[in-house]
């Protein structure tokens, strides 16, 4: 039995982690966002009883006697929906440049681990530190739609489908082009899953037996937005398994 690593869609936490920041060279209190200077926080900080200050790797708490800081409103800063605040330690810190990092957690319009969307799909993480696994009708789902959004593949140049091509073009062409692109890779990855199985054992759930079908619309409301959706059958199981995937195509 092969596995794959759990990738599902959740919900973000908006988790700012470890970001960079540098003391100011004037007053040596407030810290500065490393990216961009001008900036004393890249992001609104969104509960500040959760701001974690680290500095050398040492995690500082607000009331440390040496490195003690405050949360405080930013008055150079204003964006109309959105409080901003910096850092400000109690006392000037005299390290030649220090590492200081900062964790919190930001609104979902500034989060860079979902760019503002709100879902995150990355690799989960147990309880136990590890990273979770996923197997059978799971994993030829996930792995499926992984082929079927990859435009590029350096290990298996053939294992690729030109999905994401249709972003930056108008669909003038039809959907057509996309139902064969798509069906095309998935067909691909038919052949590499029997060449596996000379070498490694499949479970049958886990082995791509059918394309059913490969439809792609437009919305009707927005030409450039199409939805793709797939319908698979594997050995093993009765059920379907359905993939949808929502392309937004480039108005240029």
């Amino acid at each position: 039995m092969s596995f794959d690593y759990s990738r599902n869609s959740r919900p973000c936490g908006h988790e700012s982690i470890l970001e960079r920041y540098v003391l100011d060279a004037f007053d040596f209190r407030t810290l500065h966002y490393v990216g961009d200077p001008s900036l004393n926080m890249r992001a609104p900080i969104n509960g500040a009883a959760l701001v974690q200050v680290w500095i050398e790797g040492v995690l500082c708490p607000p009331t440390h006697p040496q490195f003690g800081y405050s949360v405080v409103p930013d008055p150079s800063r204003v964006q109309e929906g959105y409080t901003f605040s910096k850092i400000l330690f109690n006392k000037q810190v005299r390290l030649t440049q220090p590492i200081i990092e900062v964790s919190y957690i930001t609104r979902q319009g500034f989060c860079l681990q979902c760019a503002g969307t709100g879902t995150i799909n990355d690799w989960e993480i147990s309880t136990s530190g590890s990273l979770v696994h996923t197997h059978g009708v799971q994993k030829l789902g996930q792995q499926s739609l992984k082929y079927i959004l990859t435009s590029k593949n350096p290990f298996s140049p053939n294992l690729i489908c030109n999905l994401k091509t249709y972003l930056y073009k108008k669909l003038t062409s039809g959907t057509q082009n996309i139902a064969a692109s798509v069906t095309n890779a998935l067909q691909n990855y038919q052949g590499i899953q029997s060449a596996q199985k000379t070498v490694q054992t499949l479970t049958p759930n886990e082995v791509l037996r059918d394309i059913q079908s490969v439809s792609v619309k437009q919305d009707p409301n927005n030409p450039l937005l199409i939805y793709v959706s797939v319908v698979l059958m594997a050995y093993g199981v009765a059920e379907p398994i359905p993939l949808n995937v929502a392309l937004q195509a480039s108005a240029s």
